[in-house]
């Protein structure tokens, strides 16, 4: 019995030592987390002991130690089989093996619950002047890009638990409350902005159109937006696909909670558009440096006719195939912010803005590069609510060919949704004109309380010349001015 109990407790510890032990040889390098690993601590930072070295080298072992991805999967199959429950943060087991990413949560529940620092893109509840900011951006970049003879059109791909919340864990209740994209729609109406509802289309399917264990739309879900996309820019649409379906596809979310056995799901394949390696076709081709569908900026020929450019996210992954093989030259844009100055530039005839719902608070967070209308407004008639003890900014500064004024509103000021601000300057080639700024929220202080214009440089130049800018809200026919500083 004595020799039993010894065995068992060396098999114990010899497990237990493995991880440390295993690092000689099967140190952990890389992961599917969507994070970076910790990088080794340095015991000394300017001469001077690190405090919180210990604390630094626990959370770089527990990222290396050997054998990880394959522990880390028998773990979260243990939870996700056992409890139904997820070993990991970012992800959220469903029924009949679904998987969501929590970085949508809090718009499903209607509060931010989920606050992680890790989850740099995760959704959160947007006031109502963010999202008024968000409607009046996107105008100003549709009125940029027609101005330059180009059809503009924006849409937001769902989020999964939008459009199936049947197969989320009941402890999460879906609010009652509307969500930031149906808050949106109305501000987005009141614009006027070109807006292409993808929602009610990929709800009204009868089978699923979202791959249960990723975060965004099958392949056929792709070419239903794509096809919708196409009609209402009038591009020429390709002709429905003959499907071929092959279970090959490794979701996002399976990698991150079992990245040593993620689990192979259905994926469907239109010929010659997403077929080949990397979703390529023989229907179209890359052009420039780019030769994946998920680099930042990428080039593409088709046989279609048009010149499209597409700024978008992951989801505009799939979309990529149907768009590039329908048009004649396609552009495609990861970057942010937006650089309306690309319409030139590359020649386009159609500009489509696509963005996932969770990534609405990007929108309202940051404003496209994009020059700023002039407008005619009667200043002389405006209240003076200028006062030193509101902590209102000015700030310029030269970028490229353009000169940027920007700021926050003192959040004591009572900024409505709808109020719109405008930026006025006073001496140099710019005298006397007012330009329609962009909304943004820099910080969580001033969540809509931000500004931003662009102006090309030859209106002045920062270095040299003397001027005054203005800084005025408008609310209704209300005109104040609430900032004027003299460089």
């Amino acid at each position: 019995m004595r020799r039993i109990q010894l065995t068992f407790v060396i098999a114990v510890m010899a497990l237990l030592l493995l991880p440390f032990v295993g690092m000689a040889w099967a140190r952990t390098e890389t992961t599917t987390e969507n994070r970076s690993l910790a990088a080794f601590p340095e015991p000394m930072t300017d001469g001077v002991p690190t405090i919180t070295y210990l604390s630094e080298l626990g959370t770089w072992y527990s990222d290396h130690f050997a054998y990880r991805s394959l522990l880390v999967s028998a773990n979260a199959r243990l939870q996700a089989n056992l409890l139904g429950v997820s070993s990991n943060s970012k992800v959220i087991v469903g029924t009949e093996g679904w998987l969501y990413y929590e970085g949508s949560l809090n718009d499903y529940v209607g509060v931010d619950i989920v606050t992680s620092e890790e989850l740099n893109d995760t959704s959160r509840k947007l006031t109502d002047r963010e999202l008024a900011n968000v409607a009046h951006n996107i105008f100003l970049f549709q009125g940029y890009v027609e101005s330059q003879g180009a059809q503009f059109l924006f849409t937001v791909a769902p989020n999964k638990n939008t459009l199936y919340p049947e197969y989320m864990p009941s402890w999460y209740l879906p609010s009652a409350e509307p969500t930031n994209l149906e808050r949106l729609v109305p501000f987005l109406e009141t614009y006027g902005v070109n807006y292409l509802d993808l929602t009610e289309l990929l709800k009204g399917s009868e089978n699923s159109l979202y791959l249960k264990r990723d975060t965004h739309w099958n392949n056929k879900g792709a070419y239903y937006g794509y096809d919708a996309i196409a009609a209402e820019l009038g591009l020429t649409p390709l002709l429905a696909p003959k499907w071929s379906a092959r279970v090959d596809r490794v979701g996002d979310l399976d990698t991150m909670l079992y990245p040593d056995a993620p689990t192979l799901e259905l994926q469907f394949y239109a010929p010659g558009i997403n077929d080949g390696p990397g979703s390529a076709g023989s229907a179209w081709a890359y052009t420039g440096d780019a030769r994946a569908v998920t680099d930042d900026f990428i080039e593409a020929t088709g046989a279609g006719e048009g010149v499209v450019l597409v700024f978008r996210d992951s989801f505009g992954d799939s979309l990529l195939p149907y768009i590039a093989a329908g048009t004649e030259r396609s552009y495609f844009s990861k970057l942010i912010p937006y650089n309306s100055l690309q319409v030139v530039d590359l020649q386009a005839g159609y500009v489509l803005v696509e963005r996932a719902e969770r990534h609405l608070n990007y929108l309202a967070e940051t404003a496209p590069i994009a020059l700023s209308p002039a407008v005619k407004l009667n200043a002389s008639s405006a209240r003076d609510e200028q006062d030193s003890e509101r902590n209102t900014t000015i700030e310029t500064e030269t970028n490229g060919s353009l000169v940027s004024i920007s700021g926050v509103i003192d959040p004591g000021f009572p900024l409505a949704a709808s109020a719109k601000i405008y930026v006025g300057i006073e001496g140099t080639q710019a005298d006397g004109m007012f330009f329609e700024a962009f909304g943004t929220s820099p910080d969580e202080l001033h969540r809509g309380g931000g500004y931003l214009i662009y102006l090309p440089d030859t209106l002045f130049d920062l270095d040299s010349d003397s001027y005054t800018i203005k800084l005025f809200v408008a609310a209704g026919d209300e005109l104040v001015m609430v900032k004027s500083v003299s460089y």
